[in-house]
C-alpha cells in the first residue's frame, strides 16, 4: 500500500480482503458441508454484514441529501463496488447453504424411510414364524 494512501482509502481496501475471505471462507465451509464451522462464522459474519449495511445506508443517506462529500465522496465507486462484490458473493453463498440444507432435508427422510423399513427385517423359521426382528440399530422390536 503506497505512503500516501488515505485513511478512507485504507479503510476501504481493508475491509474489502476481510469482506471477500470471510465470503470464502463460507463458501469452502459450505462445499465441505461442515455446519459446526458454518455456525462458528455466524458471529463474524453478521457483524461484517452489519458494518456493510451501515456504510450503505451512510452512502445513501449522504446521496440522497446532497451531502456526499469529503472522503465519502472521494470513495463512493470504491464502496459501491465493495457492496456489489459482497452482495454477489452473498447471494452465492446463500444459493451453497440452501443446497446444504435441502440435502439435509433429504438425507433425513430417507433415514426415516430406511428406519421404517428395518423394523420389518425379522428373522423367520421353517414354517415362517418370526422369531427375532432387529431394526438397523441392533435393537429388537416386533412386526405390527
Amino acid at each position: 500500500m503506497p505512503n500516501d494512501a488515505r485513511p478512507a482509502e485504507v479503510r476501504i481496501e481493508k475491509l474489502t480482503r476481510q469482506g471477500i475471505a470471510l465470503l470464502q471462507e463460507e463458501k469452502d465451509l459450505a462445499l465441505k458441508g461442515d455446519l459446526n464451522a458454518l455456525a462458528e462464522l455466524n458471529p463474524r459474519k453478521a457483524a461484517f454484514l452489519e458494518t456493510m449495511e451501515q456504510l450503505s445506508q451512510r452512502l445513501a443517506d449522504a446521496s440522497r441529501h446532497g451531502a456526499l462529500t469529503g472522503p465519502l465522496a472521494e470513495q463512493k465507486d470504491r464502496i459501491t463496488g465493495l457492496l456489489e462484490i459482497v452482495h454477489r458473493r452473498a447471494e452465492e453463498n446463500q444459493y451453497l447453504l440452501r443446497a446444504a440444507l435441502s440435502g439435509l432435508k433429504s438425507a433425513e427422510k430417507q433415514l426415516s424411510i430406511l428406519e421404517k423399513v428395518s423394523s420389518l427385517v425379522g428373522v423367520y423359521d421353517d414354517s415362517g414364524k418370526l422369531i427375532e426382528n432387529k431394526n438397523i440399530s441392533g435393537k429388537q422390536g416386533s412386526v405390527y
